[in-house]
């Protein structure tokens, strides 16, 4: 890690701006926190497809000889191992999960997965109304939206109406000729 922050101290060392500066160190480190976390997942699935793989074919060796031990006894290590696997999991999904109230010894997998999941679907946007009668559901399609709304929103010029119309309320120095459907209440 020390490594990736002195490189990109190095690669950012010409921006006079200090906060500017301390963004761009921080957005290496993001970048280098994902691409290490992708590998490391990749890597452990892999692993855990492969601990699976092996348990299947020693389970077939233990139900054509019933009788060996030596062959049970690797089918539990196996076993032990993937339990192992799936209490990372399990700590993961709770920390990701945000759960404040976790107990040791505690293993309500289904709860934290689900509130994960939920935490991800509050942040995650599915489906956009992008114009009357028109949804999108492509997320390159709804970056496009949202990134062409606040290109729209903060490129446009101040005009007291405009903003008048947008809040539906009018200062008394201006007189707003648009008929808002909140007036009709």
């Amino acid at each position: 890690m020390s490594f990736v922050i002195k490189h990109a101290a190095g690669k950012h060392k010409d921006i006079a701006d200090k906060r500017l500066y301390w963004e761009m160190l921080k957005m290496e480190i993001r970048m280098f926190a994902i691409r290490f976390a992708k590998t490391k997942g990749n890597a452990d699935r892999n692993i855990e497809l492969d601990l699976h793989q092996k348990l299947e074919e020693i389970n077939l060796r233990i139900d054509a000889t019933p009788e060996n031990s030596s062959v049970a006894n690797e089918a539990r290590l196996l076993k032990l191992e993937l339990d192992e696997i799936a209490v990372r999991k399990t700590r993961g999904t709770i920390i990701r999960s945000r759960a404040r109230w976790y107990e040791l010894g505690e293993k309500c997998n289904k709860y934290f997965f689900n509130l994960g999941k939920r935490n991800y679907e509050k942040r995650h946007i599915s489906e956009l109304k992008i114009s009357e009668g028109t949804t999108a559901e492509d997320h390159k399609v709804i970056l496009d939206a949202i990134k062409n709304f606040y290109n729209q929103l903060y490129s446009s010029q101040y005009q007291p109406s405009a903003a008048c119309c947008i809040t539906h309320k009018c200062n008394k120095n201006h007189k707003c000729n648009t008929n808002h459907k909140c007036d009709k209440n």
